[in-house]
């Protein structure tokens, strides 16, 4: 089952930000799409609907330089 999330992401500027947000995330076990909107703030992705795979991906996006909003 595929679920679908939405994250905070603060301190995007730029389309170079989205890609490297969206990099992250699709870098974690667990999650299948990611697009980043830099005048949303925001990520949404498409997991599998674990949290260990949400958490995992808040800690991709931290370990980039940018701040997730809880």
């Amino acid at each position: 089952m595929i679920n679908k999330t939405t994250i905070k992401v603060l301190g995007m500027s730029c389309e170079h930000c989205e890609k490297s947000v969206e990099k992250a995330v699709l870098s974690v076990n667990g999650i299948h799409s990611a697009k980043a909107y830099v005048n949303q703030d925001i990520v949404e992705i498409e997991s599998d609907g674990s949290q260990s795979a949400i958490k995992a991906a808040k800690d991709a996006i931290i370990d980039e330089g940018y701040d997730v909003a809880i």
